[in-house]
């Protein structure tokens, strides 16, 4: 209860209604709303450097419309973005990667990560992340900060120092 209640304040602050979020949960959907935010749209592409709060893990992502890339240690994890509203977004990993890997397909299946920006300063978005990892609902907050415009995938890992 106290999960959906911080749900629906953030999504209250955006004016949608307490049966609108009820509505569009109990279909299985995360709830959708008709806000432009030019803020937000500035950091639906480009290049971006992730800095997670609670472990400090830095990597790079390269956004493009509904795909990402996400570059950590020369690693490159490709993800598919599920638009929300112009701020909100839930990531769900590139099926390819899924069939690899049991636990990824379970993350898609609990309907992937739900970010939601929490304020953007500058060229900096502030976010909070959840995710249900089988038994509770995950918290992660972090900060996006806007390296270039560049949605270019295949820049060579060593551009970037994500440690």
């Amino acid at each position: 209860m106290k999960l959906f209640f911080i749900t629906f304040s953030i999504f209250a602050l955006a004016g949608i209604t307490e049966a609108q979020v009820k509505d569009s949960l109990l279909r299985g959907q995360t709830p959708v709303y008709q806000n432009k935010n030019d803020a937000c749209l500035n950091f639906s592409g480009g290049t971006f450097r992730n800095v997670s709060d609670n472990n400090n893990l830095s990597s790079i992502i390269i956004r493009k419309g509904n795909n990402q890339v996400e570059i950590t240690d020369g690693e490159r994890v490709y993800k598919t973005i599920r638009w929300v509203d112009d701020c909100s977004y839930n990531l769900f990993f590139d099926k390819k990667d899924t069939r690899k890997d049991p636990l990824l397909k379970k993350f898609n299946k609990n309907r992937g990560l739900f970010v939601t920006p929490t304020q953007v300063i500058d060229n900096t978005l502030y976010y909070k992340s959840q995710y249900f990892d089988g038994k509770k609902n995950v918290i992660i907050s972090g900060k996006l900060v806007k390296l270039s415009s560049s949605t270019d995938f295949n820049q060579p890992a060593s551009n970037f120092e994500t440690k």
